[in-house]
C-alpha cells in the first residue's frame, strides 16, 4: 500500500538582514552583460549571485531583491482583504475612510473628511481588532493573520536558484525563459523608480507601492499554483496563473470525465476544456457584442434614458429613467468589460442583476428547458410551464447566457504549462466546462416551444 502524503505546514519567511547577509542581491533588468553572451553579475542569471551552470549551486542558491518599501506578505494581504472588502478599497484609493479608537477599525468617510491610500492603512492596520463571527474559517483567518502580523510587512523578496528557473534555447535559436521571471524583472523595474536615499513623503509612493504589492502577490500565487494548483489539481503536476487583482487562469480543474463517448457534445481529440472565466476574457470582443444585442437593445433606449425594467413585485417591465452613467455600463465598451469583471467576484457571481431596484430580465429554468424573457406577461397563461420555476436572472447567466451557442466554436492557440518546447503551444478548438457540476437544457422559443438543433442547449 502506497505511503498516504502527510499534510505540512507552511510559515511565514521573514527576511531579516541577517538573512539576507548571505545571499546575492539582484539588482539588474538586463540578464547578460551588454552585447555579449556573459551572464550579468547583478542580473536574474548571475553566476556570483547563483553558481555556475551545470553545479549544485545552481539549483540551491537563493538571491533576493530588494523593493525599498514596505508591503505585505501575499498571503497575509489575501486573508486580511477577505476579511472585510473595504481593506482592498482603501488601499487602492477607492474608499475614503476614518480610523475608528472605539472600534478599532476603519470607517467610511468622505473626500473631505478622510484618508485614503496604502500609507494611510498601514498605519493603523496593525491596531484593527478584527470581529468574530459564528464562521469558523473566518475565526481561523483572524488568527493566522494576528500570529503573523509583526513580521507581515517585508521590503526583500526572494529570488528561487537561477537552476529552477535557467533560460533555455529552442531548435530556432530562441530564448525562453519561465514566466516567473518576467515577474522578476517587473519588480526590479517598478523598485527602480524609487530612490535609493531615502523618502520623505512615503504616502506620494502608494501608486508604486500598489504596483509593487501587485506584482508580489502574482509571484506568490505562481508558486501557489504550482504546490496546490486549484483543489489540489496540480500538487503532482505544474499549473500556472495570474489572479491578484486581475485573472487568467491558465489550468483549470476542470472534471475531463465523460459517460458516453458517442456523445457528440462531448469534448474529443481536437478540443481542449477551457474555464468559463478564461474564455469571457479570451473571447472579451465577442462577448461585448453578444451582451449587446441579446440583452442591452431589449432595456436600454438609444434616444433617452428611459429604460425598461422589470418591477421586483409584480415582474412586468415599466419605464424606468435611470442616471446616464449606468446606461454607459450596459451599452459602452469599457462598461460591458466592467460587468464581465464582476464574474471574477464569486459573491456577486449568483446575485440577481439588479439595477435601480428593478431587475434587469427574468429566467425561467426547469430540469428540461430555459428561457431568458423581460416581461411576466411573455409568460403563456395556458402553459404546463411552471410559473414558480420563474427567477431574475444573475450575472453568471447573463455571462454564459448571451453566447452559450458560440462558446465552443472557437479555435484558440492553447500554452500548456510548463512549456517545454514547441508542443506545448498548440492549436485546437474551445470547450467551455464548468467546474461544478451543470445540467443541459434546451432553450426556449418565442412561442415557449422548445428550439430544435444543437445550437439551442445550454
Amino acid at each position: 500500500m502506497p505511503k498516504p502524503i502527510s499534510p505540512f505546514n507552511l510559515k511565514i519567511l521573514d527576511l531579516t538582514s541577517q538573512r539576507t547577509a548571505r545571499m546575492g542581491q539582484v539588482t539588474a533588468l538586463d540578464y547578460f552583460e551588454g552585447s555579449t553572451k556573459s551572464f550579468d553579475d547583478e542580473g536574474l542569471f548571475s553566476i556570483e549571485i547563483f553558481g555556475n551552470v551545470g553545479t549544485e549551486d545552481r539549483d540551491n542558491k537563493f538571491g533576493f531583491i530588494n523593493i525599498k518599501i514596505d508591503v505585505i506578505h501575499p498571503f497575509i494581504l489575501k486573508n486580511v482583504l477577505s476579511l472585510r472588502g473595504l481593506y482592498q478599497e482603501i488601499i487602492t484609493g477607492r474608499a475614503f475612510v476614518t480610523w475608528d479608537d472605539e472600534e478599532k477599525d476603519f470607517a467610511v468617510s468622505d473626500a473631505v473628511n478622510g484618508d485614503t491610500g496604502y500609507h494611510f492603512f498601514l498605519k493603523h492596520w496593525r491596531k484593527i481588532v478584527f470581529k468574530k463571527t459564528s464562521s469558523r474559517l473566518r475565526d481561523q483567518k483572524i488568527e493566522m493573520v494576528e500570529k503573523y502580523k509583526d513580521i507581515s510587512l517585508t521590503s526583500n523578496v526572494v529570488v528561487i536558484p537561477a537552476g529552477l528557473r535557467d533560460l533555455t534555447v529552442d531548435e530556432t535559436g530562441r530564448i525562453k525563459e519561465s514566466e516567473i521571471n518576467g515577474l522578476y524583472r517587473a519588480l526590479i523595474a517598478i523598485s527602480n523608480t524609487i530612490s535609493n536615499t531615502g523618502i520623505r513623503d512615503v504616502s506620494v509612493m502608494d501608486t508604486t507601492r500598489v504596483s509593487l504589492q501587485n506584482t508580489f502577490n502574482k509571484i506568490y500565487e505562481f508558486f501557489y499554483a504550482l504546490i496546490s494548483g486549484k483543489g489540489g489539481f496540480a500538487q503532482n503536476r505544474y499549473a500556472s496563473r495570474n489572479i491578484f487583482y486581475g485573472t487568467r487562469n491558465v489550468i483549470t480543474a476542470a472534471t475531463a470525465s465523460i459517460d458516453n463517448l458517442d456523445d457528440e457534445h462531448a469534448p474529443n481529440c481536437n478540443s481542449t476544456i477551457a474555464g468559463f472565466h478564461q474564455v469571457l476574457y479570451a473571447l472579451q470582443p465577442y462577448v461585448r457584442h453578444y451582451i449587446l444585442k441579446n440583452y442591452s437593445s431589449h432595456v436600454f433606449s438609444s434616444r433617452d434614458t428611459h429604460s425598461r425594467l422589470i418591477n421586483k413585485t409584480t415582474l412586468r417591465s415599466e419605464m424606468v429613467e435611470v442616471p446616464s452613467e449606468i446606461i454607459d455600463k450596459w451599452t459602452t465598451t469599457s462598461g460591458i468589460d466592467k460587468i464581465i469583471k464582476i464574474y471574477g467576484d464569486k459573491r456577486r457571481r449568483a446575485r440577481p442583476v439588479i439595477i435601480e431596484d428593478h431587475y434587469f430580465a427574468l429566467v425561467y429554468q426547469d430540469k428540461k428547458y430555459f428561457k431568458v424573457f423581460f416581461d411576466i406577461d411573455e409568460f403563456p397563461k395556458d402553459s404546463e410551464l411552471d410559473p414558480k420555476k420563474i427567477r431574475p436572472i444573475t450575472y453568471v447567466e447573463l455571462l454564459y447566457l448571451s453566447g452559450f451557442a458560440q462558446w465552443n466554436k472557437f479555435p484558440a492557440t492553447v500554452t500548456r504549462y510548463p512549456v517545454a518546447g514547441s508542443g506545448s503551444i498548440y492549436g485546437s478548438m474551445l470547450y467551455v466546462r464548468t467546474t461544478v457540476k451543470a445540467h443541459r437544457l434546451r432553450q426556449l422559443g418565442d412561442d415557449w416551444k422548445p428550439l430544435e438543433g444543437n445550437e439551442n442547449l445550454a
